[in-house]
Order: C-alpha cells, then sequence, then structure tokens
C-alpha cells in the first residue's frame, strides 16, 4: 500500500502555500476523489493522446491514432469509459505504456498524474529535472504528489494559480489549472462547493 496523506500534510501544504487547509482539501477532492492511486497500487493518471502527438512530433498519428492525435476532442474519445474507476485507470496505464514504448519522455509528458493531475509537461515547474524523475516521485506516494502541487502552483505562471487559491477566486484558478473550458464541467463550482464542506 503506498503512503496516503494524513492531516499533517495539508497543514503543511497549506502553509506554504498561505491558504487554508479547506482549499488544498478541496483541490485534492475535484482532482482525484477516488485517490492518488488505485487499488492495485498504480498511480492515477489520465492519458492524453493529443499531447502525445504533439510531444511526438505527430509521428504516431497515422500509425497509432488512439494513442496519437492533433486535437482534443479527438482525443477526449479514447479516453477510458466505464463506472469503475481501478478498470479505467488500468486502461490508461495500457495507453501510456503503449505510448512509453514508442517515446518515453514524449508518453510521461502527456499524462497527468497523481492527486492532482499534474501532466507531465510541467514537470520542471514541479520540481523535477526530467519527466523520468517526476514520474518516479509521482509513482512513490501521495506526499510525493502533495509536494509536487505545490512546487507548482509556486513556479507556473510566476505564482499566479498559488495567488488565484488565496483569493479563492474559484474561477480565475479552475481557467488556469483546468483550462479554459472549466465550466462545462462546473470546476469552478465544484471547487467552491469542496472547500465549503471542508471548512
Amino acid at each position: 500500500m503506498k503512503p496516503t496523506l494524513v492531516l499533517e500534510d495539508f497543514v503543511r501544504s497549506a502553509n506554504s502555500l498561505g491558504v487554508d487547509v479547506a482549499t488544498v482539501r478541496a483541490v485534492r477532492e475535484v482532482e482525484a476523489k477516488e485517490g492518488g492511486f488505485d487499488s492495485n497500487g498504480k498511480c492515477r493518471i489520465l492519458f492524453e493522446a493529443h499531447q502525445f502527438g504533439k510531444y511526438s512530433g505527430h509521428r504516431f498519428n497515422d500509425s497509432h491514432p488512439t494513442i496519437s492525435c492533433r486535437s482534443w476532442s479527438d482525443a477526449k474519445k479514447y479516453y477510458a469509459k466505464g463506472a469503475d474507476a481501478d478498470i479505467r485507470n488500468a486502461k490508461e496505464w495500457l495507453r501510456l505504456e503503449e505510448a512509453m514504448g514508442l517515446d518515453l519522455q514524449a508518453a510521461i509528458k502527456s499524462a497527468s498524474w497523481g492527486l492532482f493531475q499534474i501532466m507531465g509537461f510541467n514537470h520542471s515547474a514541479a520540481g523535477f529535472n526530467t519527466p523520468e524523475e517526476f514520474r518516479d516521485a509521482m509513482e512513490s506516494s501521495e506526499g510525493a504528489q502533495l509536494d509536487a502541487f505545490v512546487d507548482f502552483l509556486k513556479k507556473d505562471r510566476g505564482g499566479a494559480q498559488q495567488r488565484a487559491l488565496q483569493r479563492k477566486s474559484w474561477s480565475e484558478f479552475a481557467n488556469m489549472y483546468n483550462g479554459p473550458g472549466y465550466a462545462d464541467n462546473n470546476y469552478h463550482t465544484k471547487l467552491k462547493a469542496a472547500w465549503e464542506k471542508y471548512s
């Protein structure tokens, strides 16, 4: 069983970010409600075929269209489906492993990892020299996933995401962290509701 977070971890990260504990717990719940690992001990991931296409120079779009493409509208068609989160995760790992066999670094960059679903292409902002180092940390513990989240918020966009959370500007944070389509999934309202639950 991989080490999981305890209250002291949330307190430490919240103090480092200058936010309350409820804020960190809210992002964690919205990003990965089932936890950072599945019941088999595998890090929770989501493989993004359009990112793999981008980072592999679109070399595999024709030969491997289910794991390499140009647009998110194409990529989302191939997300693992089903109600069971562990089965979905296992299927996503099969896709990632296929991509890693083609281009290791591009594959790692093209998945979101762990409790906070940080994209592998953000490995540097999350505090790692290489995608491989980032992957190894994400696979080690939820504590390492939390530390990467803290570093990422502090470094990415000059700390703009950290400041948005400090202000509890849910829409502003959601736009940066989840992307411009955040409202389609009610990401900002889910964050606010989770924060209110934990406050």
